[in-house]
């Protein structure tokens, strides 16, 4: 099973070398590494380098998934700039859990960011009744099934995965969690990241749901993000 990863990254080499690090260390043989990017990069020749300039990450990813399918992958992941798996056998122990459950169209999981634990559930559909979804780097999907849903909607700069999760569970499509941590992820900038999960993107993951028949309350969105205040104010008297 050909496994694609796809990598959008900008404007962060050492992140870079700890993605590529992580990816060529698998032990899984079979992987097809996309990285898309406008900057210019050092990789092994048998990575693959779309150098361009995209409009945000979910169509960079968009421009990977292109790319994926065309050179024959069978199963995709995204992961992130910055972003490592968590053993150098992860990508092995995914295949082999697909290969186990042949029913399943993707599988989901943890990450770890930071000094947390981003946990997932196998009750999906109650996740996104309440504006969450899964872990994003924890996604790993059949191509059959990608080609089917669609592509990320780049209409969504910041939820475009939550409404991938939306169609998948519509779609009826079976999905496979595992209580696993899959990958550790880089965190971004504190400020930043309180600022688009409280407004922006809450802003988005209720126009999602509004579009899927799903209603929630705003305040209900933005209450899940709370604990990012302190972090915020922490980070602020540092600069």
């Amino acid at each position: 099973m050909k496994v694609a990863v796809i990598t959008p990254i900008y404007r962060n080499p050492l992140g870079m070398a700890a993605t590529l690090g992580s990816v060529l260390t698998q032990t899984y043989q079979d992987i097809l590494h996309i990285i898309v990017t406008p900057d210019d990069v050092n990789v092994p020749q048998d990575v693959v380098v779309l150098k361009r300039k995209p409009k945000g990450v979910y169509d960079a990813i968009n421009q990977g998934i292109k790319c994926a399918l065309a050179q024959g992958a069978e199963l995709i992941q995204v992961l992130n700039g910055g972003d490592v798996y968590a053993t150098p056998d992860t990508i092995k122990w995914v295949v082999n859990t697909l290969q186990e459950h042949e029913e399943a169209d993707f599988l989901y999981a943890h990450v770890h960011i930071g000094r947390r634990d981003y946990r997932a559930s196998a009750d999906l559909r109650s996740m996104l009744r309440r504006g969450i979804a899964p872990p994003h780097p924890s996604l790993f999907i059949r191509s059959a099934v990608m080609k089917s849903i669609g592509n990320y909607d780049v209409q969504y700069a910041l939820a475009a995965d939550f409404d991938l999760f939306m169609r998948l569970q519509e779609s009826g499509v079976n999905g496979v969690y595992r209580d696993v941590t899959v990958v550790l992820m880089e965190p971004g900038g504190v400020s930043a990241r309180f600022l688009n999960r409280l407004i922006n993107n809450n802003l988005e993951k209720y126009r999602i749901m509004k579009q899927h028949g799903i209603t929630t309350p705003s305040l209900r969105l933005a209450m899940r993000y709370m604990f990012l205040i302190p972090q915020w104010f922490r980070y602020k008297k540092r600069f």
